[in-house]
């Protein structure tokens, strides 16, 4: 039986159960999604209009696995093997155990990826039976854009009722006081300070900020303005017993699989009122493993599961729960490229702390890390060369070692018979980076560099001799022979480190 279907069929959760049937009962022939790209002509043309072809077996015929294909542009991409692959429905249930949807790859060796990396790495959370929320993660959307609306103020209300601005907080000289309402457009991974609504016209909320000038980056105690304040005493009662944490942990609910350079867009931000396009996470963890998350969820690893996942233009909660997260317990874990027993936990963390403590106001973050200094200047070189570490690292721990990678079943060794060579597929899936590289670099320096790293940190596992960054001086904080963070007190005022800020009383 073959019939045309809307390809939300694939995707929508009220159909996963109809869905998940076809597959169960063995009855799915093939499911073969097409782009509207002339088929039916007047229907709406481009990628947003889509249309399935669906084939059914008749009773009693049983199908092992589904033949699927998505983002057809051609009647000929049929014919195409390297664009079409299979699933049953136990790979169904390991890659989305919560919704039951086919996640939409582009080709086979999407699929036997993202299969590989299920296989070690398991959903953020698993909703149904064995439950499982690691990070004993609670959701929350704090302020909704339009019923929420009467509750924000603007710079020029609060100014006429003489309030005054402190940072990007407005007081009075009594106890009331009005918190920035950070939208997802003002944040970018480890950047709390992507876009300020000062830099544009006075009363024009525009659709996206310009960028931020590096010396405006580079100063700690530059905050940028929101478009909107909310009372704190309001951000308080939405909060209730989290208002009390250091900062607030988050991820862009917009984003495009296709369009945007990247598409997990985590970061973290100074105590604060939250839009609904910037939704908040609250690990059961401490902020040392919470910030390390945010760090695991920017990586390229885990953003290009994330790819195969978005169909549309947000990554709402279903999605964001079935991405593929290391748990917490990885982190304790002796680090494999340190030659010592450091874990993982230790390793990771200075380099986390340096890219998202650049300015004052996440002290407090800081402090909940065991670091008491000043944040770390904001150097462009120095952040290319720790997130390039940390994605190396990602990568080796999402897709194992080379033993690990041989007990990998055939469909996958026989498109990549080495993990780097997966790592290195993966990094040309992120087509918008590479054009960029290309174009200020004239070459892709972003994957370049991560494959070198990575080279690196698969020579100190060989070995035993422990990985060194090429940084001076190494990432984060001072340390101790040990590793652990050296108190400011302690530190050589004469010999201050060139990539931490000076105390606060002193000139910046």
């Amino acid at each position: 039986v073959g019939a045309v279907l809307p390809s939300g069929l694939a995707t929508d959760d009220t159909t996963k159960f109809f869905f998940q049937d076809l597959l169960t009962t063995k009855s799915l022939i093939s499911f073969y999604e097409f782009e509207n790209e002339g088929f039916f002509v007047g229907a709406g043309q481009g990628h947003m209009v889509r249309f399935a072809l669906t084939s059914i077996s008749s009773p009693g015929q049983a199908i092992s696995a589904a033949e699927f294909l998505f983002q057809g542009k051609h009647i000929e991409d049929l014919s195409d093997a390297a664009k079409k692959f299979r699933l049953d429905a136990d790979d169904i249930r390991l890659i989305n155990p919560n919704t039951l949807t086919a996640p939409i790859f582009s080709s086979a060796l999407d699929a036997e990826i993202t299969k590989s990396i299920y296989r070690r790495v398991p959903v953020l959370i698993r909703e149904t039976k064995p439950e499982n929320n690691a990070w004993g993660l609670r959701f929350l959307r704090m302020f909704d854009m339009a019923t929420d609306s009467s509750l924000f103020r603007t710079r020029e209300n609060l100014m006429a009722e003489n309030f005054f601005l402190k940072g990007n907080r407005f007081q009075t000289d009594g106890l009331e006081e009005y918190l920035p309402l950070y939208e997802s457009k003002m944040v970018y991974q480890f950047n709390h300070r992507y876009g300020d609504f000062s830099y544009g016209k006075p009363g024009h909320r525009p659709h996206v900020l310009p960028d931020i000038p590096v010396e405006r980056l580079g100063r700690p105690d530059y905050t940028p303005l929101p478009f909107y304040w909310v009372p704190w005493v309001t951000v308080r009662e939405r909060l209730g017993e989290d208002s009390s944490k250091p900062c607030l942990f988050g991820w862009r609910d917009v984003t495009d699989a296709r369009a945007s350079a990247r598409t997990t867009i985590s970061s973290v931000i100074p105590m604060a009122a939250a839009a609904d396009t910037w939704l908040l996470m609250f690990p059961k963890q401490d902020t040392v493993l919470s910030s390390i998350l945010v760090a695991c969820l920017n990586s390229f690893a885990s953003d290009y599961v994330t790819r195969q996942k978005v169909a549309g233009l947000h990554l709402k909660y279903h999605y964001f729960k079935q991405l593929a997260v290391l748990p917490p317990k990885t982190y304790p874990q002796q680090c494999p490229w340190c030659g010592t027993m450091q874990s993982l936990q230790e390793w990771l963390l200075p380099r986390v702390l340096e890219l998202i403590y650049t300015a004052w106001d996440l002290e407090p973050f800081a402090h909940d890390c065991g670091f008491d200094g000043p944040p770390f200047r904001w150097d462009e070189e120095r952040r290319f060369q720790l997130r390039c570490e940390l994605d190396a690292a990602f990568f080796h721990l999402y897709l194992g070692s080379d033993e690990e990678w041989r007990r990998q079943p055939e469909n996958l060794t026989k498109y990549f018979s080495t993990p780097r060579d997966a790592a290195a597929y993966i990094m040309e899936m992120f087509p918008i980076v590479k054009h960029r590289d290309e174009e200020k670099f004239g070459t892709y320096r972003t994957k370049d560099t991560i494959l070198k790293i990575y080279d690196g940190l698969a020579e100190s596992q060989r070995t035993g001799r422990p990985y060194v960054s090429p940084l001076n001086p190494p990432p984060g904080p001072p340390t101790d022979e040990y590793g652990h963070f050296i108190p400011m007190s302690q530190w050589d005022p004469n010999h201050w480190p060139s990539h931490i800020h000076l105390p606060r009383n002193e000139r910046l």
